[in-house]
């Protein structure tokens, strides 16, 4: 469920109304007809405690939210930034920007593809 918050930009309670009302999200998450459905409250005790956890406290973004101002404003909110370097003309990256980059695109495109492969199994529609 928290998938679908981030991606469809939810609140709690907005993710409880569309996984109760949209038979798509609902086979998303692998619940059924039959199924209870979490509340808004269960949803954001799940997160609290994954983060408490450590499993949910990295941010991840493409090189168009590079900057000084969004790697300050992840790090007030006590966020690693695990943002793409920009390269910039005339400006030839370093071997080590180079290196995070690689290592942060494998894991990327890790991600894609399972949203990839859900937005085909839609109809190229999400």
């Amino acid at each position: 469920m928290l998938v679908l918050q981030q991606l469809f930009n939810l609140s709690d309670q907005e993710l409880e109304f569309q996984v109760n009302d949209r038979r798509s999200f609902e086979e998303f998450v692998g619940l059924g007809v039959m199924n209870s459905i979490p509340d808004a409250t269960t949803v954001a005790f799940f997160r609290d405690r994954l983060f408490k956890a450590g499993v949910i406290e990295l941010v991840w973004a493409d090189s168009a939210y590079s900057g000084e101002g969004f790697a300050d404003l992840l790090s007030l909110g006590g966020f690693e930034s695990l943002i793409h370097e920009k390269g910039a003309r005339n400006q030839p990256f370093s071997h080590e920007a180079r290196k995070m980059n690689r290592v942060m695109s494998v894991i990327r495109a890790c991600v894609e593809h399972v949203f990839g492969c859900m937005t085909m199994s839609m109809g190229g529609k999400l």
